[in-house]
């Protein structure tokens, strides 16, 4: 029961008069998130047009019904409860649209697709994306980067409808964007495209800037793994075990021993960090990603990373917010 006066079945009979694409009460977290864990979404929509996702938006505002809006599951860990209310995926809202060296992209786009797109166009400034499996819309809530680069760096604005079915337009400036966040984060707004400012660059040295890239996330990165990339937000924790003078020494000795992707295991084992919880295991390769390797919950996965949050916040004395989304309620 979604309210006093509508059941599930109300909810999906109404949702089918407004969107084409898949509507069913049917699914689970596990089915739309990479790391394969989550409980009963009550009821799951995919709209196939940015029309269709405002009439959603207004359908659940008219109604009281709660809404979740969700991308490629990349960066989010739902819990074992499930979610209540409406999930709204934008997987389907896919698009670019060039302007010059500004690109229009639905938000449901992925950066692989988007970074691959922009070699073949020659525009430069979404290399270090090209690695990351979420999408456009996800990217911007949360302000995504790596090697040296961020959404916050190339967005322009953003469109998409507040909770009320207006259209928006917010600019750069008015995204408060920072480390890992954005104003998009307090659910006041649905974005469902995106404006970016690129720059005109050579297709082969783009080429060969992702194809760099892509050798350090091999190195350093679990691949065909069922996980949602880094657990916590840590900004430069390279530069943080820096102020460790033994830290620094065996950073450097690794780096001399052309072996530096060992630097992280070694870290594994002097701080004694867990690597199981149930289904859940901390990659030995990465300590700040962690896995679904036999039927994890989303239990199990807190219940690790808070082990690994514990004890990397005493020693390295700074404070871990989750970068992963955790959403729904506990089973």
């Amino acid at each position: 029961m979604l309210t006093k006066t509508l059941t599930t079945a109300n909810i999906i009979q109404d949702l089918q008069k407004i969107s084409s694409g898949t509507i069913t009460d049917s699914m689970n977290g596990s089915n739309i998130t990479t790391f394969r864990i989550g409980g009963p979404l009550e009821v799951f929509v995919e709209p196939q047009t940015e029309e269709e996702v405002r009439q959603i938006v207004l359908y659940a505002s008219h109604h009281s019904i709660p809404l979740h809006v969700v991308g490629n599951g990349s960066n989010l860990l739902i819990l074992d409860g499930g979610i209540k209310g409406i999930v709204l995926s934008l997987k389907k809202i896919k698009f670019i649209k060039q302007e010059q060296n500004h690109l229009v992209v639905g938000a449901g786009e992925t950066l692989p697709s988007l970074s691959i797109r922009c070699i073949k166009l020659g525009l430069t400034g979404l290399e270090w994306s090209n690695g990351i499996p979420g999408t456009v819309g996800g990217a911007v809530v949360m302000n995504a980067g790596a090697f040296g680069g961020m959404m916050q760096d190339v967005v322009e604005e953003v469109y998409g409808f507040n909770k009320r079915g207006e259209k928006i337009v917010l600019k750069n400036h008015e995204l408060g964007f920072g480390y890992r966040k954005s104003i998009l984060q307090n659910n006041e707004f649905i974005i469902t495209s995106v404006k970016l400012r690129l720059r005109s660059g050579d297709c082969e040295k783009i080429k060969e800037t992702i194809k760099k890239i892509a050798a350090i996330r091999d190195a350093t990165q679990p691949k065909g793994k069922k996980c949602a990339g880094s657990i916590f937000a840590i900004p430069n924790i390279y530069e943080i075990g820096n102020k460790n003078f033994k830290w620094r020494i065996m950073r450097k000795i690794f780096s001399l021993l052309n072996k530096p992707e060992l630097f992280i295991p070694y870290m594994i084992e002097k701080y004694n960090l867990p690597r199981r919880s149930g289904g859940a295991m901390l990659e030995y390769n990465n300590f700040n990603w962690i896995s679904n390797v036999d039927n994890a919950t989303a239990s199990d996965v807190l219940n690790l990373s808070e082990q690994v949050r514990k004890i990397l916040e005493h020693e390295l004395k700074i404070k871990l917010n989750y970068e992963i989304r955790i959403v729904g309620k506990e089973k």
